[in-house]
């Protein structure tokens, strides 16, 4: 807004004052009519007082309400007196002059401009007024520090291709003598830390050349930064470095201690982080975007200020300079931090064969059910049951074809299955590519990337030639040509045209916004994390996740609408989340990974950062809770008082009567029956953990083995020919067996020697566990001369404690029986096993 003074015309107090005034005044309006009278505003005065307001280059708030064109308007000031005359009371007044009638005859264009500038001045206004009030949440994320800052780095950027860090120390030596830097703060305290024990600046930190990662973990771009940190470490390790990563959430849901050691472990963050749940180092040190990276002197101040990723290079060179430099100065102290891992302390790693299982797809003919095993890099084939067929990918993340063993996967996502050529489609995303896997000739092959990021915003090219940049979902077109691919890291919808071999974009110019639009070229996307395809083949549904909304993409015209959530008319607004169901732009979803459609009128939701589902009716736009609670956690049976824990994958199935469920942060499948409206679980205790020895083909490994993470007891049977075992099962107290999740037991048999065609019988092999001190009787028998044999026990065990959260345990009971003796009479063994209570700090599948 333009800002003007408002300034009084001297008051004449004599007549010869009066007359000069008058002829300066008749001067001064000719001058004005020939060159700037458009320009000037004429005001009525008080008493014995008259002038001319222009425009002034002072930030008085006076004046605001006539704004003046700055480049029309003379900067000066012409004074227009007023003629006296005395009343008769014997008062002097102020009387209008002929040049002010002459002034005011010839602005009617000026007051019509003035007009418009008021109104647009008052618009303006008007929309800031209403950002304030609507818009309130993005406001936490202000840093007045960071506006301060944002003029520029605190030291030079090195030239491209500078191996040297020559100039980097000659800028920290000015820096020095300057006496620049701002000084980091302590930490708060009470803050809950990863990875090691709570660090001060002061003591722990001192002495180091730190980088202080402020970071959230739904940020594509703050994992892209993770591999560059991890390099920094190994570059520099045993060196006087640290990185120390603080974690300033973005969604209310990234607050939450358990959801940030989740993500943790997830991405192998193995440096120190501090939820930073305030944000108050933040916005004590000036930031303002995720990611950002300061470099940090020995002595505590900031050195340099990184914004984003892609610095490697750069932070490389200004650490080296730095460790040089301060350990010229003997001010370099090398005492290691102490870790305490955190993906060391997760047991769920020992009790589920998944690891933060991902995308899911379904092979509605044969009932096949595909997992995106993310953590154990790796595909999952199993059936529908959860029973295991067979795995793709040697577990290790590596970027490798071939067959089944030979090739690797880097945290894949999202899989679509081709029927048409029994071909899985894989969207290989920590590898930056695009794959297929040849179900029938058991192959895997890359068809776009090459391991590394890319930043290519049109593509068009094939092969490891087109490098992609994080790809997260994919999807097929209604006929089979083309595959869709969620491309999150850039922002944007490609395609992959099967005949040509090529891949390009399809929608979105890469800007990180919520902005719809007719054209595929004009549309903004916010970090697409899910993609599905309406039956008719001519919608598909987009879980745009920066943006918290889901939004559809018409495959005939190129055009995108919002669907729910979001907020469609300030497209740079993502912060418009939470949990509210409704229609339209009144929904309020946090963070969605998924999006399922069944039919042409239902969309299933995957709403990640409320630990729900959801669903959509795409006649009416309205959304509505299907299943979930307010807190992650793990639990069946009613949909109400059911738990997840960031749902990240969804597939329909069993004649749309069916939805499965990836549960990411519980490392398990779930099934949601709609027709009972249950929750249950699979049974996945079948899959074998990768990098395992597998057992020869014909120990049928899958039916012999001691599930993961089980704990085994071993029982000494004897050599009798006849018997009776029984196990006994206690809960712990106050604990009680999972309504709906089926705790169970089975019973397998083989020689010792590894034979499966084992003598030895029971009355039965499976049955239900129920009760809180459950008794288990299997009575055996075995043939005359039977040589030494085994057999296992497996019990899968869900319980839970009342208005909490549920755990899960197995145990294995190893019987083993020597060969059979001359005394053959029947025996009775007996054991007992106490099932654990859960540890808060070590919880099992969301135990809180």
């Amino acid at each position: 807004l333009t800002q003007m003074t408002r300034r009084r015309a001297p008051v004449a107090r004599s007549m010869e004052a009066k007359t000069q005034a008058k002829n300066t005044g008749a001067a001064a309006a000719a001058a004005l009519r020939s060159k700037t009278s458009k320009c000037l505003v004429l005001r009525k005065k008080g008493r014995k007082s008259g002038g001319i307001n222009v425009r002034a280059k002072r930030s008085s708030m006076e004046g605001r309400r006539r704004g003046i064109d700055r480049s029309r308007c003379p900067d000066s000031r012409l004074p227009l007196p007023r003629a006296n005359e005395q009343n008769n009371d014997g008062v002097s007044t102020s009387v209008e002059t002929e040049e002010e009638k002459v002034q005011a005859s010839i602005s009617p264009e000026f007051q019509t401009r003035s007009a418009i500038i008021r109104a647009g001045s008052l618009a303006v206004a008007a929309g800031s007024l209403y950002v304030g009030i609507f818009r309130t949440k993005a406001y936490r994320y202000l840093s007045l520090q960071g506006l301060l800052t944002e003029f520029g780095n605190m030291m030079p950027g090195s030239k491209k291709g500078n191996d040297n860090y020559q100039e980097f120390e000659k800028a920290i030596e000015e820096f020095e003598k300057a006496g620049r830097g701002v000084q980091v703060p302590e930490f708060q305290k009470g803050l809950t830390w990863f990875n090691s024990a709570p660090l001060s600046m002061s003591k722990d930190l001192k002495g180091k050349v730190v980088i202080l990662d402020f970071w959230t973990y739904c940020c594509i771009n703050c994992m892209h930064v993770l591999p560059e940190l991890r390099k920094l470490e190994e570059d520099f390790a045993g060196k006087p470095f640290a990185v120390v990563g603080v974690h300033s959430a973005k969604f209310d849901n990234e607050k939450d201690d358990d959801a940030i050691r989740n993500a943790i472990v997830r991405y192998d963050v193995q440096h120190p982080a501090v939820n930073d749940q305030e944000m108050s180092m933040w916005r004590s040190l000036g930031i303002n975007s995720w990611p950002s990276l300061l470099v940090v002197t020995p002595n505590g101040k900031v050195l340099a200020r990184f914004a984003g990723e892609g610095h490697y290079e750069d932070l490389k060179d200004v650490i080296s300079a730095a460790l040089n430099y301060y350990g010229d100065r003997n001010e370099l102290s090398n005492t290691p931090l102490k870790e305490s891992l955190e993906k060391n302390k997760d047991t769920r790693l020992l009790n589920s064969p998944l690891r933060y299982p991902g995308k899911i797809a379904v092979d509605k003919m044969n009932k096949r059910l595909f997992i995106a095993d993310s953590g154990n890099h790796r595909i999952v084939v199993c059936k529908y049951d959860g029973t295991f067929i067979e795995e793709i990918g040697c577990g290790l993340p590596c970027l490798n074809d071939g067959t089944f063993m030979e090739s690797g996967f880097n945290s894949p996502q999202g899989l679509a299955y081709d029927e048409s050529s029994n071909t899985l489609y894989v969207a290989d995303t920590e590898n930056h590519a695009f794959r297929s896997i040849d179900l029938s000739q058991k192959k895997v092959k890359t068809l776009l990337g090459d391991g590394t990021r890319g930043f290519d915003l049109t593509g068009g090219k094939s092969l490891s030639d087109q490098k992609l940049n994080s790809p997260w979902d994919l999807c097929l077109s209604k006929d089979r040509s083309a595959v869709y691919i969620a491309m999150a890291g850039q922002h944007q919808i490609w395609s992959y045209d099967k005949a040509l071999g090529l891949g390009s974009v399809y929608s979105g110019n890469g800007y990180e916004r919520n902005y719809n639009s007719g054209y595929p070229a004009t549309t903004s996307w916010a970090q697409p994390s899910g993609l599905s395809l309406s039956s008719s083949g001519n919608t598909m549904y987009v879980a745009d996740s920066e943006s918290s909304s889901v939004r559809s993409l018409d495959l005939t015209s190129g055009s995108s609408n919002a669907e729910a959530g979001g907020d469609p008319g300030f497209a740079d607004n993502l912060f418009a989340f939470g949990d509210k169901d409704g229609k339209g732009a009144a929904v309020r979803l946090q963070h969605p990974l998924a999006v399922c459609a069944a039919g042409d009128e239902t969309v299933y939701i995957a709403d990640s950062y409320n630990h729900k589902i959801k669903v959509l009716d795409t006649k009416t736009d309205s959304v509505k809770t299907l299943a979930g609670s307010d807190s992650a956690g793990y639990k069946d049976g009613e949909l109400a008082s059911c738990m997840l824990s960031e749902p990240a994958g969804l597939a329909i199935c069993e004649d749309d009567k069916a939805l499965l469920i990836a549960d990411t942060n519980n490392f398990l499948i779930r099934k949601l029956d709609l027709a009972s409206n249950t929750m249950s679980t699979l049974d996945l205790s079948s899959i074998p953990r990768p990098n395992m020895e597998k057992p020869q083909e014909e120990e049928k490994a899958s039916d012999l083995k001691i599930p993961p993470g089980a704990t085994l007891v071993t029982m000494n049977i004897g050599t009798s020919t006849e018997g009776t075992v029984d196990l006994q099962v206690n809960l712990p107290e106050e604990f009680h067996y999972t309504k709906g999740a089926k705790s169970s037991y089975e019973v397998n048999t083989f020689k010792s020697s590894g034979l499966v065609d084992s003598s030895l019988k029971f009355d039965r092999y499976d049955g239900p566990l129920s009760q809180s001190s459950e008794v288990v009787k299997l009575r055996y028998n075995r043939a005359q001369n039977g040589s030494p044999e085994v057999a296992l026990v497996n019990m899968k065990i869900f319980y839970c404690k009342e208005e909490s959260a549920c755990a899960v345990h197995f145990v294995t009971f190893k019987l083993d029986f020597g060969a059979v003796g001359s005394d053959s009479e029947a025996t009775t063994s007996k054991e007992t096993y106490d099932v654990p209570v859960p540890v808060a700090d070590d919880y099992n599948f969301g135990f809180q």
